[in-house]
Protein backbone atom coordinates (compact mmCIF):
# COMPACT_ATOMS: atom_id res chain seq x y z
CA UNK A 1 0.00 0.00 0.00
CA UNK A 2 2.96 2.66 0.66
CA UNK A 3 4.01 2.07 -2.99
CA UNK A 4 0.57 2.66 -4.73
CA UNK A 5 0.28 5.56 -2.22
CA UNK A 6 3.47 6.94 -3.54
CA UNK A 7 2.65 6.48 -6.90
CA UNK A 8 -0.62 7.85 -6.26
CA UNK A 9 0.75 11.12 -5.11
CA UNK A 10 3.62 11.28 -7.60
CA UNK A 11 0.93 11.08 -9.92
CA UNK A 12 -0.89 14.28 -8.60
CA UNK A 13 1.91 16.15 -8.70
CA UNK A 14 2.67 15.28 -12.08
CA UNK A 15 -1.07 16.45 -12.73
CA UNK A 16 -1.44 19.35 -10.77
CA UNK A 17 0.98 21.73 -12.75
CA UNK A 18 3.53 22.61 -10.09
CA UNK A 19 7.24 23.07 -10.44
CA UNK A 20 9.19 22.32 -8.17
CA UNK A 21 11.76 25.61 -9.02
CA UNK A 22 9.43 27.87 -8.27
CA UNK A 23 10.89 30.25 -5.66
CA UNK A 24 10.45 28.67 -1.92
CA UNK A 25 11.85 29.30 1.71
CA UNK A 26 15.64 30.30 2.47
CA UNK A 27 17.73 27.98 3.83
CA UNK A 28 17.43 27.62 7.58
CA UNK A 29 18.99 29.25 10.41
CA UNK A 30 20.58 26.74 13.55
CA UNK A 31 19.91 28.95 17.15
CA UNK A 32 21.50 27.51 20.05
CA UNK A 33 20.70 27.72 23.64
CA UNK A 34 21.50 26.38 27.00
CA UNK A 35 19.45 25.10 29.84
CA UNK A 36 19.62 25.43 33.68
CA UNK A 37 21.13 21.83 33.82
CA UNK A 38 24.29 23.29 31.62
CA UNK A 39 22.51 21.00 28.47
CA UNK A 40 22.88 22.73 25.21
CA UNK A 41 19.85 22.25 23.05
CA UNK A 42 20.31 23.27 18.81
CA UNK A 43 16.94 23.79 17.16
CA UNK A 44 16.91 24.21 13.39
CA UNK A 45 14.59 26.99 11.97
CA UNK A 46 13.51 27.43 8.85
CA UNK A 47 13.44 31.35 7.59
CA UNK A 48 10.04 31.53 6.96
CA UNK A 49 9.51 31.06 10.59
CA UNK A 50 8.58 27.09 10.67
CA UNK A 51 10.25 24.67 13.24
CA UNK A 52 11.93 21.75 11.16
CA UNK A 53 11.69 18.45 12.08
CA UNK A 54 10.65 19.08 15.83
CA UNK A 55 6.33 19.20 16.98
CA UNK A 56 5.60 22.66 16.76
CA UNK A 57 1.78 24.17 17.64
CA UNK A 58 -0.17 26.49 15.54
CA UNK A 59 -1.08 29.53 16.24
CA UNK A 60 -4.11 30.09 17.40
CA UNK A 61 -5.59 26.83 17.31
CA UNK A 62 -6.41 24.82 20.42
CA UNK A 63 -5.61 20.99 19.44
CA UNK A 64 -3.33 21.70 15.68
CA UNK A 65 0.57 21.10 16.00
CA UNK A 66 2.84 19.97 13.37
CA UNK A 67 5.72 18.40 12.06
CA UNK A 68 7.46 20.26 9.42
CA UNK A 69 9.90 18.99 6.96
CA UNK A 70 11.46 21.29 3.63
CA UNK A 71 11.77 20.26 0.22
CA UNK A 72 15.41 19.61 -0.48
CA UNK A 73 15.04 22.33 -3.80
CA UNK A 74 13.27 25.46 -3.79
CA UNK A 75 9.43 24.21 -3.78
CA UNK A 76 5.79 25.46 -3.84
CA UNK A 77 4.33 22.31 -3.04
CA UNK A 78 3.09 20.63 0.11
CA UNK A 79 2.15 17.36 1.20
CA UNK A 80 0.30 17.63 4.55
CA UNK A 81 -0.10 14.05 6.28
CA UNK A 82 -3.23 13.50 8.71
CA UNK A 83 -2.26 10.12 11.32
CA UNK A 84 -4.76 8.05 12.04
CA UNK A 85 -5.11 6.11 15.33
CA UNK A 86 -8.07 4.76 16.20
CA UNK A 87 -9.34 8.50 17.89
CA UNK A 88 -6.68 7.66 21.01
CA UNK A 89 -3.52 6.64 19.68
CA UNK A 90 -1.49 7.92 16.66
CA UNK A 91 0.86 10.30 16.31
CA UNK A 92 2.39 13.12 13.76
CA UNK A 93 5.58 11.43 13.91
CA UNK A 94 4.22 8.56 12.48
CA UNK A 95 4.70 9.85 8.89
CA UNK A 96 5.37 7.66 6.52
CA UNK A 97 8.78 7.32 4.89
CA UNK A 98 8.13 7.45 1.36
CA UNK A 99 6.22 10.52 2.19
CA UNK A 100 8.70 12.52 3.94
CA UNK A 101 11.09 11.14 1.32
CA UNK A 102 9.46 13.26 -0.90
CA UNK A 103 11.25 16.25 0.05
CA UNK A 104 14.08 14.73 -2.47
CA UNK A 105 11.89 15.12 -4.79
CA UNK A 106 10.43 19.01 -4.41
CA UNK A 107 7.92 18.95 -1.87
CA UNK A 108 7.48 20.28 1.47
CA UNK A 109 6.40 17.93 3.90
CA UNK A 110 4.18 17.97 7.18
CA UNK A 111 2.83 15.72 9.36
CA UNK A 112 -0.41 17.40 11.32
CA UNK A 113 -1.96 16.90 14.78
CA UNK A 114 -5.54 17.48 15.81
CA UNK A 115 -7.96 17.04 18.96
CA UNK A 116 -9.21 13.27 19.43
CA UNK A 117 -11.94 11.73 21.35
CA UNK A 118 -13.40 15.24 20.79
CA UNK A 119 -16.37 15.72 18.34
CA UNK A 120 -15.24 15.79 14.68
CA UNK A 121 -15.48 18.93 13.59
CA UNK A 122 -13.33 19.84 16.18
CA UNK A 123 -10.70 18.04 14.81
CA UNK A 124 -11.15 18.65 10.94
CA UNK A 125 -10.74 22.68 12.46
CA UNK A 126 -7.44 21.41 13.80
CA UNK A 127 -6.37 19.85 10.26
CA UNK A 128 -7.24 23.25 8.79
CA UNK A 129 -5.85 25.44 11.12
CA UNK A 130 -2.38 23.64 10.25
CA UNK A 131 -3.10 23.55 6.30
CA UNK A 132 -3.56 27.88 6.46
CA UNK A 133 -0.45 28.40 9.10
CA UNK A 134 1.50 26.36 6.81
CA UNK A 135 -0.01 27.42 3.45
CA UNK A 136 0.57 31.54 4.42
CA UNK A 137 4.24 31.05 6.40
CA UNK A 138 5.56 29.45 2.91
CA UNK A 139 3.20 30.80 0.73
CA UNK A 140 2.04 28.53 -0.73
CA UNK A 141 -1.55 28.03 -2.76
CA UNK A 142 -4.15 25.95 -1.99
CA UNK A 143 -3.93 24.22 -5.70
CA UNK A 144 -0.27 23.04 -4.62
CA UNK A 145 -1.28 20.98 -1.94
CA UNK A 146 -1.93 17.43 -1.60
CA UNK A 147 -4.21 16.43 1.55
CA UNK A 148 -3.23 12.96 2.88
CA UNK A 149 -5.18 11.21 5.29
CA UNK A 150 -4.55 7.83 6.73
CA UNK A 151 -6.98 5.53 8.76
CA UNK A 152 -8.87 7.48 11.05
CA UNK A 153 -7.32 10.82 9.78
CA UNK A 154 -8.49 10.25 7.03
CA UNK A 155 -12.21 11.57 7.67
CA UNK A 156 -11.73 14.92 9.57
CA UNK A 157 -9.31 15.40 6.46
CA UNK A 158 -11.91 14.66 4.13
CA UNK A 159 -14.31 16.84 5.69
CA UNK A 160 -11.47 20.10 5.36
CA UNK A 161 -10.94 18.52 1.95
CA UNK A 162 -14.32 18.74 0.55
CA UNK A 163 -15.86 21.86 2.97
CA UNK A 164 -18.31 19.51 4.95
CA UNK A 165 -19.19 21.54 7.86
CA UNK A 166 -22.60 21.74 8.30
CA UNK A 167 -23.06 22.71 4.50
CA UNK A 168 -20.09 25.74 4.95
CA UNK A 169 -16.18 25.29 4.24
CA UNK A 170 -13.37 25.33 7.17
CA UNK A 171 -11.73 28.39 5.30
CA UNK A 172 -9.05 26.36 3.35
CA UNK A 173 -8.18 24.76 0.34
CA UNK A 174 -6.60 21.32 -1.18
CA UNK A 175 -5.90 20.85 -4.91
CA UNK A 176 -5.70 17.08 -3.98
CA UNK A 177 -6.93 14.62 -1.41
CA UNK A 178 -5.70 11.02 -0.59
CA UNK A 179 -7.23 8.58 1.94
CA UNK A 180 -5.33 5.66 2.73
CA UNK A 181 -7.32 2.87 4.20
CA UNK A 182 -10.16 5.79 5.08
CA UNK A 183 -13.29 5.10 7.24
CA UNK A 184 -16.45 4.69 6.41
CA UNK A 185 -17.49 8.24 6.29
CA UNK A 186 -16.26 8.97 3.21
CA UNK A 187 -19.00 6.67 1.51
CA UNK A 188 -21.54 9.07 3.09
CA UNK A 189 -19.50 12.17 1.86
CA UNK A 190 -19.98 10.72 -1.88
CA UNK A 191 -24.11 10.08 -1.09
CA UNK A 192 -23.92 13.80 -0.12
CA UNK A 193 -22.24 15.01 -3.34
CA UNK A 194 -19.25 16.40 -1.70
CA UNK A 195 -17.27 14.55 -4.49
Amino acid sequence: TALVGAVVLLLLAAGMGCTPGTPGPDSPTTSTTSTSSGATTTTVVGSEGLVIGAVAPVPGSPGGAYLYYPSETPSSRLIVFVHGGQGSLGSIWELPWWTQGLTGEGWHVASVDYRRMTATPAAASDVADSIRHLSSTLGIDGQDIVLFGHSLGAHPASLVAYGANSGQAFGTEVGAYVALAPVHQLWGLANASYF
